[in-house]
């Protein structure tokens, strides 16, 4: 799997979620992603707690971005 397997409504559905570990483990499990180290990189506790939906849409959406290029 890959992060393209992640569909925008994988996105809208973890933006939804109000813990960021859980938004951020949800799309790595769609997309098979099994270490945290460039989530931890690229999303922080109170971005997420200081955004609403379409801002933790698009941080998420940047978030993603990053790890294709890590991506073998």
């Amino acid at each position: 799997m890959a992060v393209v397997a992640i569909k925008d409504s994988d996105v809208e559905n973890a933006a939804s979620m109000d813990d960021l570990d859980d938004a951020a483990r949800h799309l790595q499990d769609i997309a098979g992603i099994t270490t945290g180290d460039v989530a931890g990189q690229c999303l922080n506790e109170d971005a997420w707690r200081n955004n609403d939906h379409r801002g933790r849409v698009r941080l998420l959406k940047d978030w993603l971005k990053t790890e294709v290029l890590y991506e073998n």
